[in-house]
């Protein structure tokens, strides 16, 4: 796959793109900063926040592209996508969607669901089944099954992506209060051969689970070390499902 920007005669290869602005995410932070949010933070939504700014500036002020990138989908109701990017269909605004309820939407070019997760988490056996449930949901509302509408576009390029952290050094005792999930940073790393070990092993589970639940092309950006806090270094690795295209269990929420 080619990861470098598209021209802006081509048409936009939307999983390229979003592959490069991961590459690319840590320099959009102050040194260390990414870091510090993945070991204090749910931080998916610092990596979404990003990823919408470098996608605004490179369509909308780069190219002057006839784009609106929303960090949260302009659909109506709850059914929002974390991340998404509308066309517009006149200077006056978007092209609208007629959904199931009669209501008129815009349908998105290019819509991201993010779930993220400690490697610890998946280089056991078995995912849990709290992070199997919000990964279907992320699924659910990427192929509109979320709540009671039709909201998926046949047209639309739809990417889940699963946000893995990996903390790089044994977290000491007593940052256990400062860290939010340190029990899932901490507990049973020494068990599995370290640190490193532990990642190798979730390279390799998740994919492979990933693809088998969801279907559609699992793409991997690996990011070795994203910066340091508290001296831990931090490495992120992020697992696409571009195009899912089996249904997860609907479960009602």
């Amino acid at each position: 796959m080619n990861h470098g920007r598209v021209p802006t005669s081509e048409p936009i290869n939307w999983a390229n793109l979003l592959v490069t602005a991961l590459q690319e995410l840590p320099s959009h932070f102050e040194r260390n900063e990414l870091a510090y949010l993945s070991l204090t933070a749910k931080v998916e939504s610092p990596v979404r926040d990003g990823l919408a700014w470098y996608l605004h500036r490179t369509l909308v002020e780069e190219r002057g592209l006839p784009l609106y990138v929303a960090r949260q989908g302009m659909e109506s109701g709850r059914n929002q996508y974390d991340l998404a990017v509308y066309e517009h269909s006149e200077p006056t605004g978007i092209h609208p969607k007629l959904t199931r309820s009669g209501r008129r939407d815009p349908s998105p070019k290019f819509q991201v669901e993010f779930r993220f997760g400690y490697g610890l988490e998946f280089a056991g056996p078995t995912v849990s089944a709290r992070r199997v449930e919000g990964f279907d949901l992320g699924v659910q509302k990427l192929q509109g099954k979320y709540f009671d509408t039709e909201m998926s576009d046949p047209t639309t390029l739809s990417v889940f992506v699963v946000v893995v952290v990996h903390p790089l050094a044994e977290v000491p005792q007593h940052l256990k209060k400062v860290l939010r999930y340190s029990q899932r940073l901490t507990s049973g790393a020494q068990y599995r051969g370290g640190v490193h070990e532990v990642r190798r092993i979730a390279n390799q589970n998740l994919p492979e689970f990933l693809n088998e639940r969801y279907g559609g092309h699992v793409e991997v950006v690996h990011l070795e070390r994203i910066g340091e806090v508290l001296g831990i270094p931090v490495g992120h690795d992020y697992f696409l499902v571009v195009g899912p295209t089996k249904a997860p269990p609907f479960r009602i929420h």
